[in-house]
């Protein structure tokens, strides 16, 4: 008879971790185990840096820890680790750019992972963050991040504010400005940045004076790609700025008016030049400068 109550306990055990683990999994669409084998450190490292603001992704760190240079795909995976097993996380309306992104021997790159945009937020558990990249060879290596999650009280409530915030800013496709860094560079003053607009200055190496004005262009870094701002393209003043060679030309960004405050994430403008002596005849070109909004 005690064996019988031992079994029955037993089974009543099961059937009740069977419910919560069924009710864990509602909430994400998982596929089957995970089969990948992982470079661990022999060309890339991941490190979490940070869990974003509402928990609605993280930044993370690649160092390339080769003495050659790797591509790192656009597109990524995330895997939950459930009954001591691994199994991917389905991303069913996730669109991947084929573009890969270059990452110097010995240097780092941070990313931002918004899972929010795939995903109805993550509950708590045990994850990966997975990146493919190529070797010179061409030979397809997997980095990864693992990491534990504990979402904050009520930080899904709060980021679904926070998602209507980054898709009220209609991004459009993938960027298609060709840059210039050789002619023209543009660094943006950290200390300046907030919600609303920022300081910036213009470096022209072209070794002539450059043209330029008031119009820019704001973009998005999102799953691994530059996405345009979609907006109501303001009347811009009619104005001409003419950037001198070898001395920074100090200029302040204000989108408050165009787009309210923006949402964190990084972020990057691009701006129209062309050489003065080619007017009226010139060709345009592009410069670009990043700062991130925390």
């Amino acid at each position: 008879m005690a064996k019988k109550g031992v079994i029955i306990a037993v089974a009543i055990a099961l059937a009740l971790a069977m419910i919560i683990c069924a009710l864990t999994l509602s909430e994400l669409s998982l596929g089957p185990v995970s089969e990948l084998e992982f470079d661990n450190g022999v060309y890339v490292n991941v490190e979490l840096k940070r869990i974003a603001e509402y928990d609605c992704g993280a930044e993370f760190v690649f160092t390339n820890t080769s003495a050659v240079l790797v591509e790192l795909e656009s597109g990524y995976r995330m895997e939950k680790k459930v009954l001591g097993v691994w199994r991917e996380i389905q991303f069913p309306d996730a669109r991947f750019s084929d573009e890969k992104h270059p990452l110097p021997a010995g240097e780092t790159s941070d990313e931002m992972l918004y899972w929010r945009a795939h995903v109805d937020g993550l509950p708590k558990g045990e994850y990966r963050y997975i990146r493919g990249f190529y070797t010179p060879d061409g030979e397809k290596r997997y980095a990864m991040c693992q990491f534990d999650f504990t979402p904050a009280p009520r930080a899904m409530d709060v980021y679904a504010i926070y998602y209507r915030l980054i898709h009220s800013l209609e991004l459009g496709d993938e960027s298609e400005f060709t840059l210039s860094p050789e002619l023209v560079q543009i660094e943006f003053d950290e200390d300046s940045v907030t919600k609303t607009g920022a300081d910036y200055s213009i470096i022209n190496l072209s070794g002539e004076v450059l043209c330029s004005g008031s119009v820019f262009y704001i973009e998005m870094f999102v799953d691994g790609v530059w996405r345009s701002v979609v907006w109501d393209m303001p009347v811009f003043p009619a104005d001409l700025w003419f950037i001198p060679v070898d001395t920074p030309y100090d200029a302040a960004l204000v989108w408050e008016n165009i787009l309210g405050e923006l949402p964190g994430g990084r972020y990057r403008m691009i701006k129209y030049f062309y050489l003065e002596s080619e007017y009226p005849e010139a060709e345009l070109f592009y410069g670009a400068g990043e700062f991130e909004i925390k």
